[in-house]
């Protein structure tokens, strides 16, 4: 992909990403459940 599309289709994309809070609160969630289930995993074994 290039070219006009390529532009278009970023300045769309770049226009429905969430604020920089909600980024990283699920960041932060996410990483948090990984964190969980890797403990989990290590304990059953």
């Amino acid at each position: 992909m290039g070219g006009i599309k390529a532009k278009v289709f970023a300045s769309q994309y770049l226009t429905v990403l969430p604020d920089t809070e909600t980024l990283r609160q699920e960041i932060l969630k996410t990483q948090h459940a990984l964190e969980t289930r890797t403990a989990i995993r290590v304990k059953e074994h």
